[in-house]
């Protein structure tokens, strides 16, 4: 069987990316959370939460006159 390449985007289980007769471009994989580019996995939920962690901090400090708040060890 020919070697396969799929060059266009795919929505998927990232586990297609291991079978050895196709070549994956770029799959996302939702409920996995997993980007595969060219074959490599890249696990996202773990920058995707502390992003989301600086942005809730962001607009918290906003809210309150966009003051980070006083550390205790300046007092």
């Amino acid at each position: 069987m020919p070697l396969q390449f799929f060059p266009s985007s795919i929505v998927d289980d990232h586990t297609l990316a291991d079978d050895p007769i196709g070549h994956i471009f770029k799959l996302f994989d939702i409920d996995n959370n997993c980007l595969v580019l060219l074959g490599d996995k890249f696990f996202f939920e773990p920058i995707r939460n502390e992003v989301k962690m600086v942005f809730e901090k962001a607009m918290e400090f906003d809210q309150k006159g966009s003051r980070f708040p006083i550390c205790e060890a300046d007092l």
